[in-house]
């Protein structure tokens, strides 16, 4: 793995691992990671409750409105050029939460920086139980079609 790439998906899971630790046992935290024509999408989940504690100032809790409700989840996703490592700045991203059938809303992604690093956010409502999947659309300049991608997830 590039050494940029790694590096820059270790510091996304480092985040969220602090968050885990500061909600203890009761944090339901996803961290994944998937490759779609040639760009290499981390996917965070984070409850809502960790972000709105957050004091480390990474502005999470400031963005998108701020903080909405406990049982809303922050979802969070970096991407890199899967090559070279490069992060990708210039996307415009959506998401959709779907569960059962089920089909959320799309909702746009905001770019955000957290430790002057590019990150695309916002915060959705997921179920509490069972399993459901996060769907992204991503376009970029260049491409001729928007690149889906798919994470499946189920809370512990």
């Amino acid at each position: 793995m590039n050494l940029r790439l790694h590096a820059a998906a270790l510091s996304l899971m480092v985040l969220l691992a602090l968050a885990a630790a500061a909600a203890a046992a009761r944090a339901d935290i996803a961290n994944q990671k998937e490759v779609v024509q040639g760009m290499a999408f981390y996917l965070g989940i984070v409850p809502s409750e960790l972000v709105r504690g957050d004091p480390s100032g990474h502005g999470e809790r400031d963005m998108h409105g701020g903080a909405p409700a406990p049982g809303q989840f922050y979802v969070r996703v970096a991407i890199f050029d899967a090559a070279s490592g490069k992060r990708i700045t210039d996307a415009r991203v959506t998401a959709r939460v779907e569960s059962r059938g089920v089909s959320g809303k799309d909702r746009a992604l905001e770019p955000m920086l957290i430790v002057d690093a590019l990150a695309y956010g916002n915060f959705f409502a997921i179920p509490a139980k069972g399993p459901f999947a996060v769907v992204l659309h991503v376009s970029r300049p260049g491409l001729l079609r928007p690149v889906q991608v798919r994470f499946a997830h189920s809370h512990r």
